[in-house]
C-alpha cells in the first residue's frame, strides 16, 4: 500500500498581484509526491546517480525544503560536488560518475549549507550548533572556524574573489574576511515575520554574491529580496513579494539578472520563479510553475538557462529571453538543490530518493507523456508553438530523431528565414512605431495593431524604441513588449536549441545566418555556436 505525504507552508494572509510588465508561464499543478521508498531505477534523461542519499530520513523528516537541510554547491572547475545533510555530515562527490569520494564530520546537529571556495580546494559548511566552519579537502581536516552567530547558521556564499564569507543567523548576515577570520560587518534589514499578531523566527534561507564581489543579494522569510552592497553594508535595493516557504536565488554570470523564488504559501497561490534586473529590481519575468513549492533554482554559466526543481518532483529548464521551457525530468522525489555544470553540459541535482543525479542537458527533451508524435516535419513545426510542453517536446525530439538530420535542418533552415526581418521591414517597424504617437488617433490605432500583428518579428525595434523620446510612444511600446512571448518566439528558440544537436554543416550555417542576423533570438543563436564549436 502506498504511503503520501503532503507538504504545506505556514499559510499568509495576503495574496500578492504579479508586477506590472512580469511575463507569466502557468506550467502544471500538484504538491503531493509519494513518501521515499527504495531505491528507484536511474530517471531518464540523467547520466549517474549515487543512490538513495545515506542522510536521508523517514518520509515524515524529509521535509519540502522548509525542514530539510539538504544543500548541493559544485566546485568552479565542475569535478567535484558538495552536499550538506541532516546528519552533519558534508559530503564530496565526483561529477563524472556520481560517486562520494569523501566524507566529513563536520558538523553535530545537522549542516544546513555547504560552498566551494573560488579554487576548488576548501569548502564551508553552516549549521544548526552555530558554527560556520572551513574544510581542507586535500587533508579533510577543519582548517578554520567562524562564530559570533546568534541562533542557527543557515546559509552561506563565499564571494568569486576569495576574499570574503557570508554567511546568516536569527539576527541578520555576517561577512567575514577569509585572510584573518574576523568578521567585517553585519547586515541588518531583513525582520522576523508577523502573522495574526504573532513573531515567527527570521530565517534567511539564499545568499550569493555577485560576480564581482561587490553586491550580496539575500532572499529570507519576511517575504523579500534584498540587494546589498558587500563592502559597505548598505542596503541598495527591496524586491517585495516573495510570499512562502522555501527559498532560493541565483544571480547571472554577468551579474545582470537575478532569479529568485519562495515556494506556494497558501492554497490559492501558486509558487512564482521572478526573473529580475540586478542594478533596477524591475522584474522581468513570473514563471508560474503548479501549485507545489519551487525548491531551488541555478543559473547558467552563459546566463541563457535557469533551472528550477520542484515539490511536484520535477526539475525544468528555461530559456531566459523568453521563458521557454526547454526540458522537464522527472524523479520520485523532490529535487532540494541543484548546481550547473560549468561548460551547461551537465547538472548536478540533490533529492532524497535519488541522491546525487547527474543529468544530460545536451539530448532531445523527454516528451512525458505527449499523447500524440508528430507525423510528419510540417506538423512538427506546428507542435513547436504548442502551450503545453508536452507537446512541445514530442516536436522537439520528432526533429532530432530523423534519419536524414540534414533533411530536419534544411527544414529548419526554411521556416525561420519566413520569419527574419530584412532591412526594408525593420525600416516599416521604425515608421509604425513613430506613429504611436501620430495626432489622429485612427493612425495611432492603426499603427498599434500593425506592430501588435508581427509578434517577435518586432521585438529588436519595439526594445530599441523602449527609450524613445515620446512619452505615448514609450507607452505603447511597452504594452506591446509585455504580450510578446508566443509561438514565435517559442518557435525560433527551439528551432535553434535542435539546430545545435543535429550537427549538421547545414544547422551550423543556419546558425550562424541567424546570430548575424537582427531576430530577437540572435543572441541566443551565437551562445548555441560557441557550444556547436566544441
Amino acid at each position: 500500500m502506498k504511503s503520501w505525504v503532503v507538504r504545506r507552508a505556514l499559510p499568509v494572509l495576503l495574496l500578492l498581484p504579479v508586477p506590472a510588465g512580469a511575463f507569466e508561464i502557468v506550467i502544471g499543478r500538484g504538491v503531493v509526491r509519494e513518501a521515499a521508498g527504495k531505491d528507484p531505477p536511474l530517471p531518464e534523461g540523467a547520466i549517474a546517480q549515487s543512490g538513495r542519499l545515506p542522510e536521508a530520513g523517514p518520509p515524515d523528516t524529509i521535509g519540502s525544503g522548509v525542514s530539510s537541510s539538504y544543500k548541493v554547491a559544485i566546485s568552479p572547475d565542475g569535478y567535484r560536488a558538495a552536499t550538506a545533510g541532516s546528519d552533519g555530515k558534508v559530503r564530496i562527490w565526483d561529477t563524472a560518475n556520481a560517486k562520494l569520494v569523501m566524507t566529513l564530520d563536520a558538523h553535530e546537529g545537522g549542516c544546513h549549507a555547504v560552498c566551494f571556495a573560488p579554487d576548488g580546494k576548501t569548502v564551508f559548511s553552516c549549521s544548526p550548533d552555530q558554527t560556520v566552519r572551513r574544510w581542507d579537502l586535500a587533508t579533510g581536516k577543519k582548517a578554520g572556524e567562524y562564530g559570533e552567530h546568534e541562533g542557527e547558521a543557515k546559509s552561506l556564499a563565499c564571494s568569486p574573489d576569495g576574499q570574503h564569507l557570508a554567511s546568516t543567523d536569527s539576527k541578520g548576515i555576517r561577512i567575514y574576511d577569509l585572510r584573518t577570520g574576523k568578521l567585517v560587518r553585519s547586515l541588518i534589514g531583513h525582520k522576523p515575520p508577523e502573522l495574526n499578531g504573532q513573531t515567527y523566527p527570521l530565517t534567511i534561507d539564499a545568499l550569493v554574491f555577485s560576480p564581482d564581489g561587490r553586491t550580496l543579494v539575500s532572499e529570507a522569510n519576511d517575504e523579500t529580496a534584498r540587494v546589498w552592497d558587500a563592502l559597505t553594508g548598505k542596503e541598495l535595493r527591496l524586491l517585495p513579494y516573495h510570499d512562502g516557504a522555501t527559498a532560493s536565488v541565483a544571480l547571472s554570470p554577468d551579474g545582470a539578472l537575478g532569479v529568485s523564488v519562495r515556494g506556494v504559501a497558501r492554497m490559492d497561490t501558486l509558487p512564482r520563479l521572478r526573473v529580475w534586473e540586478l542594478a533596477t529590481g524591475r522584474i522581468l519575468r513570473s514563471l508560474v510553475i503548479g501549485e507545489g513549492d519551487v525548491s531551488c533554482d541555478a543559473f547558467s554559466p552563459d546566463g541563457r538557462y535557469i533551472l528550477s526543481g520542484s515539490e511536484d518532483c520535477t526539475l525544468r529548464q528555461w530559456e531566459v529571453d523568453t521563458g521557454t521551457e526547454l526540458r522537464r525530468y522527472k524523479l520520485s522525489s523532490p529535487p532540494l538543490s541543484v548546481a550547473y555544470g560549468p561548460n551547461r553540459r551537465f547538472a548536478v541535482t540533490l533529492s532524497p530518493n535519488e541522491g546525487v543525479v547527474i543529468w544530460n542537458l545536451m539530448a532531445a527533451p523527454n516528451p512525458l507523456g505527449a499523447k500524440v508524435a508528430p507525423g510528419n516535419l510540417s506538423e512538427a513545426w506546428q507542435k513547436l508553438a504548442a502551450p503545453e510542453y508536452e507537446e512541445r517536446a514530442a516536436a522537439f525530439s520528432y526533429y532530432c530523431s530523423q534519419i536524414e538530420p540534414a533533411a530536419a535542418a534544411a527544414d529548419l533552415r526554411e521556416r525561420l528565414q519566413g520569419v527574419s526581418v530584412d532591412e526594408a521591414g525593420r525600416a516599416a517597424q521604425r515608421r509604425l512605431i513613430a506613429q504611436l504617437d501620430d495626432p489622429q488617433y485612427t493612425v495611432r490605432v492603426r499603427a498599434f495593431d500593425e506592430l501588435r500583428q508581427m509578434g517577435a518579428r518586432a521585438r529588436g525595434e519595439l526594445a530599441a524604441a523602449a527609450e524613445h523620446t515620446s512619452a505615448e510612444v514609450r507607452s505603447r511600446v511597452g504594452l506591446l513588449l509585455e504580450a510578446l512571448g508566443g509561438a514565435e518566439d517559442f518557435r525560433s528558440v527551439l528551432a535553434l536549441e535542435i539546430l545545435a544537436l543535429l550537427k549538421t554543416p547545414a544547422a551550423k550555417a543556419e546558425l550562424e545566418r541567424v546570430a548575424a542576423s537582427s531576430m530577437p533570438c540572435a543572441a541566443h543563436a551565437k551562445a548555441l555556436l560557441a557550444r556547436f564549436s566544441r
